[in-house]
């Protein structure tokens, strides 16, 4: 998927996995995975370098989301734990159960 400057607006909707989107004049590009999670489509990106790892999760739609910044390596269990205590405590719809039709 392609944003001309809206990274956001350039990932397609419904369409899990993983999305190169460029964003800007400059082209830079991220890899982006996109996943339906309880009965929303949210949009997440990690990296880092030795000693640091991050994390970004935010919805597709709804423009809320969260980012972790963590000083060690091994930051992944402190990234779902926030996620987790985030989702609950704003009531993301990513914890509703899916609607059979």
């Amino acid at each position: 998927a392609r944003g001309d400057g809206d990274a956001v607006d350039g990932l397609g909707g419904g369409q899990g996995g993983d999305h190169v989107v460029e964003h800007g004049q400059d082209k830079s590009v991220a890899l982006v995975h996109i996943e339906q999670r309880g009965q929303g489509w949210y949009f997440s990106h990690s990296g880092g370098n030795w000693g640091f790892v991050c994390y970004l999760t935010a919805h597709r739609a709804k423009g809320y989301g969260v980012v972790v910044m963590t000083n060690s390596s091994g930051g992944g269990g402190l990234y779902r734990e926030v996620l987790e205590r985030v989702e609950r405590a704003y009531g993301w719809d990513s914890l509703d159960k899916p609607v059979l039709r």
